[in-house]
């Protein structure tokens, strides 16, 4: 509560002299700005009056080369002309400076008689603007200036450069008017700290008036808190009702629990239906694919008309491929009745990448890929499911196969000792997937798009037998792709496997 109050009167502390900051800067701005607009206008008209009375004698000028006629107006006969024109004009004005140019940027004339003959002017955009055909303007601080012979120093001055016009509107030269407005620019700097004293007095007494308010809250609030104190004892009473609500509640989560135990049960027994059936399936599925192999090979004789072995061969390819989705969904089945075992023993995982790379060959081939296996040589023993080791080795290599043309399949092999762990990396060029998806693509049934399915076929059980296989061996499996240039599986496997890892798998 005092934090708050606190808080709240530094947060105003910082605004108010924020606000004031921003209302002076933006008042020495306005001001400032102001007085450029102002001696901009008074510059232009003087300019047009000079333009008006040396226009003559500038003409004679211009007629000449640029050398010439810089030296007829620094030989004195020019320059004298034109310096008596103009003095008279400026008497009792700001001006203190006046520059001509011609459109080579030269000083053909200058009250600072040193500087006639002279190339390039002290501000080179303002005299391009100029030359355009528009006035431009822009304040300085000049610590010396030459006002017509008179030396003065530290001065506030703005030069403004203008286009010599012809009668006909073409520019002849450029005007550099330096108007002294010291005196100006003192009197914004005056205003400006009334200004600011005026309003710091102004804030300051708003923030004493806020900081007086602040603490009557402060005040009123403890005499709240006093009060809040008092209704404890309600909120106690309210406490033993929220209680007894709770209990209700847990008797209701007590039947959701009840309810989630019959659906579990539902569900084994549909896991265990599908084994039934899976297993029903299968030997007539087994005799469609010998029959029509048989025919498709000729084994009993010839085979007329041909056309009849293109068909043969089709239904033994749809027998195989309904008897690996027979397989999958049997395989899921055990594991979600809870009847797939695990069968623990010694071997080598190079003779069982080998019985892998027999079973994935055709399709391998089938879609012109290449597959390279490395790191087969001297890798130790593993104790572990032998089938489940090659179902998730073929599942990988296999699902690398169909999603990959023409390209390579990679599988490496090591022994990882920190942990005693087996590392299979499979690493394809394939079409890869999204990386969002990728979770996604381990659950039951779950594929790529429709169009992506219709081209490459495949149940979606793959991945998902795949992931439970590793969970039961104690391992784990993690996805790394990207669209268009491939996908890269790694399986981490414990190099040797207990009875006690296999409670722990089954509990998990």
């Amino acid at each position: 509560m005092f934090r708050l109050v606190r808080f709240f009167a530094i947060a105003n502390a910082i605004a108010l002299i924020g606000v004031t900051a921003i209302l002076y800067g933006l008042y020495r701005q306005t001001a400032a700005d102001e007085i450029i607009r102002t001696t901009q206008q008074h510059n232009v008209a003087l300019a047009r009056a000079i333009a008006n009375a040396v226009m003559p004698t500038y003409e004679k000028m211009i007629g000449q080369e640029t050398s010439r006629a810089s030296a007829a107006v620094s030989g004195g006969e020019l320059a004298a002309e034109i310096d008596a024109t103009i003095r008279p004009l400026v008497r009792g004005l700001p001006v203190v400076k006046v520059v001509i140019y011609d459109s080579n940027e030269h000083i053909v004339y200058s009250s600072a008689a040193d500087e006639i003959g002279a190339i390039g002017a002290d501000n080179a955009e303002g005299f391009q603007i100029a030359l355009g055909g528009k006035p431009d303007s822009k304040t300085d601080f000049r610590y010396y200036i030459d006002a017509f012979g008179e030396p003065l120093e530290d001065r506030h001055v703005i030069e403004t450069y203008m286009p010599f016009e012809s009668e006909n509107g073409a520019v002849l030269g450029v005007f550099e008017l330096y108007c002294d407005v010291t005196a100006k620019v003192e009197e914004v700097d005056n205003i400006s700290m009334a200004l600011l004293t005026g309003l710091t007095i102004v804030f300051s007494l708003l923030y004493a008036g806020l900081l007086i308010v602040i603490r009557h809250a402060q005040r009123v609030i403890a005499g709240q808190y006093g009060e809040l104190e008092a209704s404890r004892a309600d909120a106690d009473a309210k406490n033993r009702r929220l209680l007894g609500e709770i209990a209700h509640r847990n008797l209701i989560e007590a039947d959701l629990r009840r309810a989630r135990e019959e659906a579990e049960m539902a569900s084994q027994t549909k896991s265990r239906f599908l084994a039934n059936m899976s297993h029903e399936l299968r030997t007539p599925l087994n005799a469609v694919i010998g029959f029509s192999e048989i025919i498709a090979e000729q084994v009993l004789g010839s085979v007329n008309p041909p056309r009849y072995r293109e068909y043969a061969s089709d239904i033994r390819e749809s027998g195989w491929r309904l008897l690996s989705l027979v397989d999958d969904i049997l395989d899921l089945s055990k594991i979600e009745s809870g009847r797939e075992k695990l069968d623990l023993a010694p071997f080598e995982i190079a003779d069982v990448m080998h019985s892998a790379r027999r079973t994935v060959d055709a399709p391998i081939r089938r879609n012109g890929n290449e597959l390279i296996v490395e790191g087969l040589d001297g890798l130790v023993e593993m104790t572990s499911d032998k089938s489940k080791v090659l179902s998730i080795l073929t599942n990988l290599i296999g699902n690398a196969a169909k999603f990959t043309r023409n390209g390579r399949i990679v599988v490496k092999i090591r022994h990882e000792m920190d942990g005693d762990w087996i590392i299979l990396e499979i690493s394809d060029t394939g079409i890869g997937m999204q990386i969002d998806r990728i979770d996604e693509m381990f659950e039951d049934f779950t594929q790529h798009d429709n169009l992506i399915s219709r081209t490459y076929g495949g149940t979606g059980l793959g991945l998902a037998i795949t992931r439970r296989y590793c969970e039961m061996l104690s391992g784990e499996i993690r996805i790394d792709s990207e669209i268009g240039k491939g996908t890269m599986v790694t399986v981490r496997l414990p190099v040797r496997m207990v009875d006690g890892d296999i409670a722990t798998a089954a509990a998990e």
